[in-house]
């Protein structure tokens, strides 16, 4: 076992680094700081988002040296789990309906953000492991089962429904020292 301490300094030069390309990319409209290394950012309108993807992860590695990934997505959702499937070092794009759905239909719950182990072993006990599966139950049922806001969550999350908006700057609650250089794009 190797240990290595973490050196803040660099975080924090290399995030600033990071953010001062969001904030010059040219067809970002919003950006929202998510951590030290992610953000989402909303493009301008008739913006091609595969493009600004290439764009955005190329100024990233001349500024910082460092790779990044890329999601774009029809809404903070989509984006995300497109992120995820573009890591490490690439970039994918997610914004049809129809794509999104046969992405969707295979995905396991617990690559739905919010869907812990304790919520996956809920859901496994019902027989549930994909979102496909939980296209089956209704909103009442699954909202009987695990409460009203929860329920709700899922419900939408399993069909790509995320209505939450891009907002910039939110007030910092915490420092952290993970550091896994992926950032979203949302359009």
């Amino acid at each position: 076992l190797k240990m290595l301490h973490y050196d803040f300094g660099v975080y924090e030069k290399v995030s600033q680094a990071m953010y001062q390309v969001f904030f010059e990319e040219e067809a970002a409209e919003v950006v929202q700081p998510v951590s030290c290394d992610e953000a989402y950012i909303e493009l301008a309108p008739g913006t091609d988002p595969e493009e600004a993807a290439r764009r955005v992860r190329k100024r990233l590695m001349e500024k910082t040296r460092c790779p990044a990934s890329a999601g774009v997505g029809g809404n903070m959702l989509l984006a995300r789990l497109a992120t995820k499937q573009a890591k490490p070092n690439g970039h994918r794009v997610m914004l049809g309906v129809e794509e999104a759905m046969t992405y969707l239909q295979e995905l396991p719950m617990r690559e739905i953000p919010g869907v812990g182990w304790e919520l996956g072993m809920k859901l496994n006990q019902k027989g549930l492991d994909t979102c496909g599966e939980m296209w089956r139950v209704s909103l009442p049922v699954l909202q009987s089962w695990l409460g009203e806001k929860t329920g709700l969550m899922l419900y939408k999350a399993c069909r790509g429904q995320d209505d939450r908006e891009v907002i910039p700057k939110v007030a910092r609650k915490s420092v952290g020292a993970e550091v896994n250089w992926g950032c979203l794009l949302y359009t």
